[in-house]
């Protein structure tokens, strides 16, 4: 069953990963290179059955924020940070959970936490959009963002926004209609054979390209100690972040298969898996509940599945990357957008305001915060107002 399950992450791991690069602004290969020695780590370290590691959307996001506002996308330094982030995460994630200090993500409010995720969902969808109908993409905040795509909208490729569009509507089709179908890697195996089949990429449809096969290369990222101090506080934000994240992760999958979850384990399991992250050249990873949710569908019930998604994730960089060649860049995108619209809860949001006004405001606060000012300014701003009305009522 475990390595049915094994099989079953593996389909979703490899088009997720190189889809959510896209999100942290690096190469679709390094997403790859994120994924196997997470991922053994936390079946060392891990304290629950059946979660797994890897990369995530609102982490990738948080990291492409951070990284880019040191270094220009594209260049090596930005690759080196991208990765000393991941480094910085995991070191972070050892000291707390060396400290016992799990009770930190009591201090991010569900409230708050909801309202930049729905944020996060917006900010995220905006900048995968030019990616699915091929145009230009913009700078700056949401609405910023959202405002130049419209202007853009006579530019659009005809043929990459069919191939982006029907991807988006294949993944949406085989989510309800075929649950068990792995949707991501169909979409990617049939876009592949269109490419090649119609020959699209003379016609405008952007590529992924040729992909090197073989093994991450291995070290230690070299970056100034100034451009580390300045990832400092991105990185003790995707603690906070990535942390409640994956331990609502594995408490919802130990209520399915049984066993217990210790929180500074979990602080601490997380901590060799970044920092194998880092030496692999790959960016920061925390507990998906998605992937988990599809492990244990598949059967899984023991981190031997993660064992097996990490060998055959090993084996497709070493033999199948010359198959993603064709893969076409919109596709990517639409992999990312059906992704992150499944955290989007909206009716939480409404609910809010039948239960306590205030309470609403400071998901909103937080859910605006990150549409118009940043991703961390937003988290940041909810959290405050939470404690300044946590601190009023108590007065």
């Amino acid at each position: 069953a475990d390595i049915v399950a094994g099989l079953a992450v593996w389909a979703v791991l490899v088009p997720t990963s190189m889809a959510y690069a896209g999100i942290a602004d690096v190469p679709p290969l390094v997403g790859l290179y994120t994924v196997p020695l997470p991922l053994i780590a936390y079946a060392i370290f891990g304290s629950s059955r059946t979660m797994v590691i890897g990369p995530d959307s609102a982490t990738a996001l948080l990291s492409g924020v951070t990284v880019g506002a040191v270094a220009s996308q594209g260049s090596s330094d930005f690759l080196a940070l991208t990765s000393a982030l991941a480094m910085a995460v995991g070191v972070f994630f050892l000291v707390f959970g060396l400290l016992r200090m799990g009770w930190v993500a009591n201090f991010i409010p569900e409230p708050a936490m909801k309202g930049f995720i729905e944020g996060l969902v917006w900010v995220t969808i905006i900048g995968q959009v030019p990616k699915v109908i091929g145009i230009t993409g913009g700078e700056g905040d949401f609405f910023e963002k959202l405002w130049q795509v419209i202007g853009n909208l006579s530019n659009a490729d005809l043929m990459t926004s069919i191939v982006g569009i029907s991807s988006l509507v294949l993944l949406f089709a085989l989510k309800k209609f075929l649950p068990r179908v792995p949707s991501a890697l169909t979409a990617v195996a049939l876009a592949v054979i269109a490419v090649m089949v119609f020959d699209l990429d003379s016609k405008g449809v952007r590529i992924v390209g040729e992909q090197k096969a073989g093994l991450p290369p291995f070290g230690f990222a070299r970056v100034s100690l100034a451009d580390l101090q300045a990832i400092i506080p991105g990185a003790l934000a995707i603690v906070l972040i990535g942390y409640a994240e994956s331990l609502g992760a594995s408490k919802a999958a130990a209520a399915k298969v049984g066993g217990k979850i210790d929180p500074n384990q979990e602080l601490l399991s997380h901590g060799p898996a970044n920092i194998g992250s880092a030496l692999s050249s790959g960016f920061v990873v925390v507990g998906s509940l998605y992937k988990t949710s599809v492990a244990m569908s598949a059967g899984g019930k023991t981190q031997l599945a993660n064992l097996v998604s990490a060998f055959f994730v090993v084996r497709t960089l070493m033999v199948l990357m010359p198959l993603f060649k064709n893969l076409p860049v919109a596709t990517l995108g639409a992999i990312v957008i059906q992704a992150i619209l499944g955290l989007s809860d909206f009716s939480y949001m409404t609910r809010l305001v039948g239960i306590n006004v205030r309470v609403f405001a400071v998901a909103m606060v937080a859910f605006f915060g990150v549409l118009s000012l940043s991703v961390l300014h937003g988290i940041a701003l909810g959290v405050v107002l939470a404690l300044v009305l946590l601190i009023y009522h108590a007065s």
